[in-house]
């Protein structure tokens, strides 16, 4: 898979099935990964999915040259928006596996830690994901 589909296929909205978050244990149930470059954590509202606005809640996201770990398909690297000067973003690096049998599916492992998420379908969210 070429980087440029990797990313096409990765710019969407994860919910989290089984496994904790690469992004902690107060994470939301979802991510959504955008095209220009950005991520979101998003929690489950009686409305729908809303993001979080925690300070490791969202940020840019980018593919890693590096080699993928065994079983990966790439790495991928999620870094928190910050807005303090004096304090270092949060970082996750990812090996991401993704299948492209229905439903897609998406693992995301960062050193111990396996989440396992599934693509949110567009009618979920009312004909699109969140900020698209």
């Amino acid at each position: 898979m070429s980087p440029s589909e990797l990313e096409r296929q990765l710019a969407t909205t994860w919910i989290q099935c089984t496994g904790p978050s690469i992004f902690g244990p107060q994470s939301g149930g979802a991510v959504e990964i955008l095209a220009n470059g950005t991520w979101r954590q998003l929690a489950r509202t009686p409305g729908g999915w809303q993001p979080l606005e925690g300070p490791d809640d969202a940020g840019t996201w980018q593919l890693l040259q590096a080699p993928a770990p065994v079983g990966a398909v790439a790495l991928v690297r999620f870094v928190a928006a910050v807005s303090d000067a004096d304090v270092a973003p949060q970082e996750w690096t990812a090996g991401v596996t993704l299948t492209t049998t229905q439903p897609e599916r998406a693992q995301f492992v960062e050193g111990t830690v396996v989440a396992n998420y599934l693509r949110l379908a567009p009618s979920a969210t009312g004909g699109s994901a969140p900020g698209t």
